[in-house]
């Protein structure tokens, strides 16, 4: 689901309040052999998603409700799910879809702090991002196609996406309702949001072709970059982490068409093909609309009968 060198001893220590299902511990995701993809890693995906929906639907009372989405999700899998189940167990796809249930019900347990403003802020190009950050400005100017930085350095994606979560950056805050709609509002912000999409695309091999349509394809240094992908998966965690930044700031129709995009890569191809349980039981599931998100499980049955059978 990033540290600094003056924060490590910090991120260590209190890396188990932070409420994120998404990466499972790093030497075991290296470590596992690569399958392809398969009808019944889809309909696993699916079917504990029903679940959960249906577990939360049959909720009694609202205190039965606030406690299967308001939970924190860190010490269970961090405790239990991470280290003794597969990642792509039916525990781990429950837990993932808590923590992604409260995402898409807007975080119904958590007030808006008028008093948080450093997004905002900094989205208006007013303060630098910390630790050893820059203006955002600055970010897109001389950060764009710095690879070496941009994989090193953990502190700025918090940043360039903020969301209702706090992240392994205890220098960056959890962004507030008050602060996305203006950011929203705001024609400056979200322009310099699309930017910080471009930037992290390139980083990964890919290229926005329609800010509009939000149609992704190949960038022209896609193999040295997927190659990268492959195997440097905390940026997965950065790619959770984008796509629900992207939903909280006005950018939600940019999520379908990046993952029709990474699914082609996934399953057609296989150039990205280590991305295929955080893509389906995760990525997926960001998609806010019901019709659009079953639309992209659909296009991922249809690929893997044509591809993988």
């Amino acid at each position: 689901m990033e540290s600094d060198a003056s924060e490590q001893q910090t991120g260590r220590k209190r890396k188990r309040k932070i409420n994120h299902c998404e990466e499972p511990n790093q030497r075991a995701r290296q470590e596992e052999k690569v399958k392809d993809v398969t009808d019944s890693d889809i309909m696993s995906s699916k079917r504990v998603y029903a679940e959960g929906e249906r577990e939360r639907s049959q909720s009694p009372s609202k205190e039965k409700k606030k406690t299967f989405l308001g939970q924190s999700t860190l010490t269970t899998f961090f405790g239990h799910v991470g280290k003794k189940t597969p990642p792509s167990s039916p525990a781990r796809l429950l837990q993932c879809h808590r923590d992604i249930q409260e995402y898409r019900n807007g975080y119904p347990d958590k007030e808006d702090d008028k008093s948080l403003i450093d997004n905002l802020r900094f989205y208006k190009n007013e303060i630098q991002s910390r630790p050893r950050g820059d203006f955002i400005d600055d970010i897109h100017k001389h950060w764009f196609g710095d690879y070496s930085r941009l994989e090193e350095h953990h502190g700025y994606i918090q940043w360039l996406f903020p969301i209702r979560e706090q992240g392994m950056n205890w220098k960056s805050q959890e962004l507030q309702q008050h602060e996305a709609k203006k950011i929203i509002a705001s024609e400056n912000a979200s322009r310099r949001l699309i930017k910080s999409y471009r930037m992290m695309l390139d980083f990964w091999g890919m290229r926005l072709e329609d800010e509009k349509t939000g149609v992704i394809v190949r960038g022209d240094n896609w193999k040295e970059r997927f190659t990268h992908l492959n195997r440097s998966y905390h940026n997965y965690m950065r790619i959770t982490r984008m796509l629900k930044s992207l939903g909280e700031l006005g950018q939600e129709h940019l999520k379908a068409p990046f993952l029709t995009f990474i699914l082609q890569e996934v399953i057609k191809t296989r150039t990205l093909i280590n991305a295929q349980k955080s893509c389906l039981n995760y990525w997926i599931h960001t998609i806010r609309d019901e019709k659009k998100r079953q639309s992209v499980l659909t296009l991922a049955d249809d690929l893997c009968k044509k591809y993988t059978s």
